[in-house]
Parts: structure tokens; C-alpha cells; sequence
């Protein structure tokens, strides 16, 4: 990883909004929908809460939010984000169970191609 992608993800750690960065970060970032990309990737990758982080400013749907982190976590064989269990057990729906069951299923129809 570059010390550019890091000081990017510092930033994004630190809440800072495209208005709060300056400009040689801007610079680098080129425009803020590109930071809103990327406050999204690492937000998803890093499996962060809704509330409470800047991906909230970046997605409006919290549902939706969760619903690609669950597809992310699941394309690349993540655990079940238990720390997150409060919205997607009440809020989706979704146990661990049929996050496992469902990643499993993917898998098989993935050899089945093959």
C-alpha cells in the first residue's frame, strides 16, 4: 500500500469530510465522489458500523449499506460481521446461519461452472 492510500485511509479514520481535507489531499484524491469511493471501500472492506462513521454522509440507505457489505464479506469468505449482529440479525433478518448457508451455496454454484 502507498503512503498516499495511507494517508487517505488515515483521513477517512478520522472522519474528515472532503470540505475538512486540505489541498494537496484533495489534490491526490482528485474529486470528492472519488473520496466517497473510497470512503466506501474501506469502510466495507473494514466492515464499520453505519452510524457513527462517515459512510453515512457517502450512503444514504443504511440498509443498502449493510446489504454490500454482507455481498462483500461474503464474495471474499469473511466471517459474519458479529459486531454489526444488532442491525442485521434485527434489522435484516439475516442470522449467521443463513449467511453461512448462503455463502456455501455460493461456493457450490461457483464449482458447478467449472
Amino acid at each position: 500500500m502507498s503512503s498516499i492510500d495511507q494517508e487517505i485511509e488515515r483521513a477517512i479514520m478520522a472522519q474528515k469530510r472532503w470540505a475538512d481535507l486540505d489541498n494537496r489531499m484533495r489534490d491526490l484524491i482528485g474529486s470528492s465522489q472519488e473520496y466517497d469511493r473510497k470512503i466506501m471501500k474501506y469502510s466495507i472492506e473494514n466492515q464499520l458500523r453505519y452510524r457513527g462513521n462517515l459512510v453515512r454522509f457517502v450512503v444514504n440507505d443504511e440498509y443498502e449499506y449493510y446489504r454490500e457489505l454482507l455481498k462483500y464479506s461474503r464474495d471474499h469468505l469473511m466471517l459474519f460481521p458479529y459486531h454489526l449482529s444488532d442491525f442485521i440479525i434485527t434489522g435484516m433478518r439475516i442470522t449467521p446461519f443463513q449467511y453461512y448457508l448462503s455463502t456455501m451455496t455460493q461456493i457450490l454454484e461457483q464449482e458447478k461452472k467449472l
